[in-house]
């Protein structure tokens, strides 16, 4: 793990942040819109740069990609050419009976400005993002509310954990729930 010898202040204010595996960095601001609040992505000139849309919470994947929760629990991904087109479901809730797509990265991502974010099926309470994707769904499991994990393009139900309600990736895809 990285050392730093001590904390670098930057102008600015967040309700939350995210830094990706490539070092690419998005906070929430403190302005707040219709789903939540302004996301910025950090620019290369040192500068807090607003992009598309608004959330309450925010994980980044390879090549800076986005991955938000609105306050009414809606996911996005940004419309790009690294995902897969995906169908919204009429059926939003995350059910243990259905597969959901999500998108594909190719693993080589263009530049992701500007992000124009995109609905995508399922409600989730919370997000988290290493090599694989991983939501706390909104339906309730002992413990909390249920895990799925994207594999093979789908939101799967993670069969061998009950609950959780909050977790992190690693970015190898190890998924840790409280």
């Amino acid at each position: 793990m990285p050392t730093t010898k001590k904390w670098i202040r930057v102008k600015g204010k967040a309700n939350g942040i995210s830094i990706g595996p490539d070092g690419i960095v998005f906070i929430l601001g403190v302005k707040r819109r219709d789903s939540g609040f302004e996301i910025y992505r950090w620019s290369s000139t040192g500068e807090w740069e607003r992009v598309n849309g608004s959330a309450v919470k925010i994980a980044i994947g390879s090549g800076g990609r986005p991955l938000i929760l609105t306050k009414r629990n809606s996911i996005y991904w940004p419309k790009d050419t690294c995902y897969k087109n995906e169908e919204i479901s009429s059926n939003d809730e995350m059910d243990s009976n259905q597969s959901y797509e999500s998108p594909e990265a190719n693993g080589k991502c263009k530049s992701i400005a500007p992000i124009s974010p995109v609905r995508r099926s399922g409600l989730a309470r919370s997000i988290a993002v290493g090599s694989t994707a991983w939501v706390i769904g909104t339906e309730k499991a002992p413990g909390g509310y249920g895990i799925w994990k994207r594999a093979n393009q789908k939101w799967m139900k993670a069969e061998s954990a009950k609950g959780a309600v909050r977790l992190a990736v690693s970015q190898t895809g190890v998924a840790y729930f409280v």
